[in-house]
């Protein structure tokens, strides 16, 4: 019995499920999974889908948003 002609189209939506869920839990609860990592005046920040977490100190989840605060250290704002 052969394999029917919708199982490539359901294998990558299963896929993309699993990628979804697998990046959906980036920073600030699995800092492990990351997607840009920046040292900026001593201090490593990590960023995620949802947040942007400094090493060193703790991932405030009830701050999780969408976007990020980009303010350089140290210039006029």
């Amino acid at each position: 019995m052969g394999l029917s002609p919708a199982f490539p189209g359901l294998f990558f939506a299963f896929a993309a499920m699993a990628l979804l869920i697998f990046v959906s839990v980036s920073p600030p609860v699995w800092e492990k999974v990351n997607f840009l990592d920046a040292t900026i005046g001593g201090q490593e920040t990590i960023y995620g889908v949802f947040a942007q977490c400094t090493i060193g100190q703790a991932c405030d989840n009830g701050k999780a948003s969408i976007g990020y605060d980009l303010a350089v250290p140290g210039a006029d704002e």
